[in-house]
């Protein structure tokens, strides 16, 4: 019994059911054009091959080629028709050192002593360009200004006070008061300057001349003496 054959697109009513049909017979051909393409070009690359073993003068490389950069011209122009010279290297060589008699030897470098440093005054600099300038020596004291507090850890106490004489002038006029003054107090503990901060006219240049004699332990900054200003006041009463 002879069977018709139905199509897919009528079995399946839904879907791409023609290109399913048609896909097989287009696969077979591009896979045939693409086999007989690469077996026609390696036919092609065999017959170039052996026809160039035939000619080896047309396939012969090119010969090699140096390039030889000349050297820029000169902003004057004076090089540019110069021919091009290759430089020349030339290799180090270390040779042995020759004894040289004392009366060709070069005199050494003399450093001066502190001395002979402290002897040179700065005239002599002037008048001779080779003489070494020599700073003068810094005071061990730096004052303080007034408006500068000095750091330190023990406070300088004072051993010898001095009690001011009364100016007779004062006595007289009936004046009396407290002059505030601040002394300042070196490393060693005497007193090196005077300022007023509260003046009392007629009292002042006693008050002044007794600070001056005043005594002090010094203040210590880590172990070490510093100056630093100290406030004391001087009282007159006439009672």
């Amino acid at each position: 019994m002879k069977r018709d054959r139905i199509a897919l697109y009528d079995f399946v009513p839904y879907g791409a059911p023609e290109l399913l049909e048609a896909g097989p017979p287009h696969l077979v051909r591009a896979l045939t054009t693409a086999s007989t393409g690469l077996v026609a070009l390696f036919a092609i690359a065999a017959l170039l091959s052996a026809w160039l073993v035939k000619h080896p003068g047309l396939a012969a490389p090119p010969p090699d080629i140096a390039i030889v950069l000349q050297p820029p011209p000169s902003i004057d122009g004076a090089q540019a028709n110069r021919p091009f010279t290759p430089p020349v290297v030339s290799h180090l060589k270390f040779g042995v050192p020759l004894p040289v008699r004392d009366d060709q030897a070069q005199p050494d470098d003399v450093i001066p002593t502190q001395s002979q440093l402290q002897a040179i005054a700065p005239g002599d600099a002037t008048a001779n360009p080779g003489a070494a300038i020599v700073a003068p020596p810094e005071t061990d004291e730096v004052r303080p200004s007034l408006d500068k507090w000095t750091y330190y850890d023990e406070e300088p106490v004072a051993i010898t006070r001095v009690v001011p004489v009364y100016p007779d002038l004062a006595r007289e006029a009936g004046v009396d008061g407290t002059v505030l003054l601040r002394v300042l107090v070196g490393k060693d503990g005497t007193v090196k300057d005077v300022h007023v901060d509260r003046s009392v006219p007629l009292l002042d240049e006693a008050a002044i001349a007794a600070a001056r004699q005043w005594v002090f332990t010094p203040a210590l900054s880590n172990g070490k003496p510093v100056m630093v200003w100290v406030a004391i006041p001087i009282k007159f009463s006439l009672h």
